[in-house]
C-alpha cells in the first residue's frame, strides 16, 4: 500500500523526499563553516584591538615621560613617569618588534641619565659658576634633543598603531 501511494506522487516530490535531509545537512554545514570563519575574523579583530590598546599605553607612557621632563614638572612627577616607562619598556617585548623595543630602552636610559645628571645638582646653592654654566648648557642641549624625539617617537609608533579595517565584508562593501 505504501508503494502504491509513493508511485502516485510526482517524480520531483520523490526527489525532494529523498534529497531533503542531505540538502538540509549540507546547508547546516555551510552555515557552520561561515559562522566559524566569522568567529575567526572577530577573534583576529579583537586581538588587533587588544594589541592596539597595549601599544598605545606604551606610547603614552613614553610621551608622558618626555613631556614631564620637558615641562620640568616637579621631581615626583618625573619619577612617576620614569616608573611608568620602566614598566612599559618591560611590556614592549611582548607587543612590539625587537628594533622598537631596543629604541625604547635606549630612550628610557637616555632620559634617566639626563634626569640623574640634573638631580645631582638639584638643591645645591653654591655651585661654581663654570659648573653652573656647563649644567645650564647641558639642560638646553637635553631640552633640544628631547623636543626632537617626540615626532620621531610618534613616527616610529605609527605602524604599530594602525587599525585599518581588514575584514572581508568591509572591503567588499567599499569596492562596490
Amino acid at each position: 500500500m505504501l508503494q502504491s501511494s509513493q508511485q502516485s506522487l510526482p517524480l520531483w516530490v520523490m526527489y525532494v523526499q529523498a534529497l531533503g535531509l542531505p540538502l538540509f545537512a549540507l546547508a547546516l554545514t555551510f552555515f557552520g563553516i561561515r559562522n566559524a570563519k566569522d568567529q575567526t575574523r572577530v577573534s583576529k579583530e579583537k586581538l588587533r584591538h587588544d594589541l592596539y590598546d597595549r601599544r598605545f599605553a606604551i606610547y603614552m607612557a613614553f610621551e608622558n615621560m618626555i613631556s614631564s621632563y620637558l615641562g620640568k614638572e616637579n621631581s615626583d612627577e618625573i619619577k612617576r613617569a620614569l616608573d611608568q616607562v620602566f614598566v612599559a619598556s618591560l611590556q614592549s617585548s611582548f607587543v612590539l618588534n625587537s628594533e622598537m623595543e631596543q629604541y625604547l630602552k635606549e630612550l628610557q636610559t637616555n632620559v634617566f641619565v639626563m634626569y640623574m645628571e640634573e638631580g645631582r645638582h638639584r638643591g645645591k646653592k653654591d655651585i661654581p659658576t663654570d659648573d653652573f654654566r656647563r649644567l645650564e648648557v647641558k639642560k638646553i642641549q637635553n631640552f633640544g634633543t628631547l623636543s626632537k624625539v617626540l615626532p620621531v617617537l610618534a613616527e616610529k609608533f605609527e605602524p604599530f598603531l594602525k587599525l585599518d579595517d581588514l575584514s572581508e565584508r568591509s572591503t567588499s562593501k567599499t569596492s562596490r
